[in-house]
């Protein structure tokens, strides 16, 4: 009853989530409610992140399932308000570099053009090359250091993630179908959040209920 519990409230976060992020596409200021659930941290970058999600909503046409077709339909209409822009994982300072070497190779070719060039003209192209290359050294420098802290995050994000994801698997609860195991699915007062997760039936002897054998 516990880890049921957990779960539906999982994914009463979860429609939380995308209520809050429709909202947020109307240009409005609402707090996200990514870390009320393991669930909903675990799909934030593909919910409200950096990527490009497609959601696909089932519906039947059949009358005895118009309640079902009904709220599925209202929760597409809310997904579809929600607008990621995904850009290209593009750190400014390689940006930059990238303009300052574009920058320096222009003002060598310049260098090379221009032979009858005024000598004051000269000095200060020269001049212009050795500050660009000081600038493209030190953001060489600023990027490598960077790299070196967002490795050492994303590692320590990588284990965080592995750890929630063997405490759901612990368990019982997955994403994936297994078809060598029994499993539940969960339900819900809302048909659109049913079945959303497994709960896979381990190999061996599986007890339901407390503890006390009395209760």
């Amino acid at each position: 009853l516990k880890e049921g519990g957990s779960i539906n409230k999982s994914l009463l976060v979860l429609g939380k989530v995308i209520s809050a992020l429709s909202e947020q596409a109307n240009r409005k200021r609402v707090f996200i409610p990514y870390r009320e659930s393991v669930l909903t941290w675990l799909l934030k970058e593909s919910l409200g992140g950096n990527s490009k999600t497609a959601m696909i909503a089932t519906v039947s046409p059949a009358a005895n399932n118009i309640e079902e077709t009904l709220s599925t339909l209202r929760y597409a209409s809310q997904a579809r308000m929600i607008v990621n822009i995904a850009k290209v994982n593009e750190d400014m300072n390689a940006k930059l570099i990238r303009e300052l070497k574009a920058e320096i190779e222009k003002l060598k070719a310049a260098q090379r053009n221009s032979r009858n060039i005024d000598p004051e003209r000269y000095r200060l192209c020269r001049q212009e090359i050795t500050s660009l290359r000081m600038k493209l050294h030190q953001q060489e420098r600023d990027i490598a250091e960077m790299q070196r802290a967002w490795k050492e995050k994303f590692e320590q994000a990588e284990r965080r993630k592995l750890q929630e994801t063997k405490a759901l698997q612990k368990a019982g609860i997955t994403f994936q179908m297994d078809n060598h195991l029994p499993n539940l699915v969960n339900l819900n007062e809302d048909p659109q959040l049913s079945e959303m997760l497994l709960y896979m039936i381990k190999e061996g002897t599986t007890t339901v209920g407390k503890y006390k054998p009395n209760s």
